[in-house]
């Protein structure tokens, strides 16, 4: 499961749950689950909302690893140079200049202005991920109802106009995680938005632990500011 997972079925589409995040049952009708299942172009959906029709469990828990059969293939690449743990207020890690050299290089493709690092979206980009590592889940929507939604987070760092947040987890490098987001057409949309003048961009590297990416990582965010 070190493909990145992003992507889009059409709706009412069928889909074969390979495992969740969420715990080992998918219950009932139309369950919000993390719901990994491989698409034609070999990557994954989730965060999807599941019609199972049943209350018998309908997936195992993804904490044990991508089952095998299912498995995308990985090419062998050497391991990615980690940066220093990214510390909620610097400067950007080498990981989220990257990430921000390359969105703003594919949006100069679209012919829109370079966004401008802001320090309040960078700060609240990483606190989410911080979030999402420690509280072990995978979203935009935040368990705590203090901050719950992406604008909730940049206005608790006093930035008060409109944003829009994109998620990535278990790519291993800047590389990685830009394509699984211009791969995905409604991430590819609010990346290339010409709107957006702003972003703060949080790359937290792996912890090395465990065997789900929940534990594992890395977490990705992109916070897009309109001024």
């Amino acid at each position: 499961m070190r493909s990145s997972k992003v992507g889009r079925v059409r709706h009412g589409a069928r889909v074969r749950i390979v495992c969740t995040t969420r715990g080992d049952r998918v219950t009932g009708s139309w369950g919000a689950t993390d719901v990994w299942d491989r698409l034609d172009s070999g990557r994954w959906i989730s965060d999807a909302f599941v019609d199972t029709g049943t209350d018998e469990p309908a997936a195992p828990d993804c904490a044990g690893g991508d089952p095998e059969p299912s498995k995308p293939d990985v090419p062998t690449k050497p391991e990615p140079e980690e940066p220093t743990k990214p510390v909620p207020g610097e400067g950007a890690t080498a990981w989220e200049q990257q990430v921000l050299d390359l969105t703003n290089a594919e949006r100069s493709k679209k012919g829109c202005q370079p966004l401008r690092l802001d320090e309040r979206l960078t700060k609240a980009a990483r606190l989410h991920n911080q979030e999402m590592r420690d509280r072990r889940y995978f979203n935009h929507i935040s368990p705590d109802p203090g901050h719950r939604y992406p604008e909730h987070r940049a206005k608790a760092q006093g930035y008060q106009a409109e944003v829009t947040e994109i998620i990535a987890l278990g790519a291993s490098s800047p590389r990685e995680a830009m394509q699984g987001w211009m791969s995905s057409s409604g991430h590819r949309e609010e990346l290339l938005n010409c709107s957006w003048k702003s972003v703060g961009v949080g790359a937290l590297p792996g912890t090395g632990r465990g065997n789900s990416l929940l534990d594992t990582g890395p977490w990705w965010t992109q916070m897009f500011g309109a001024r």
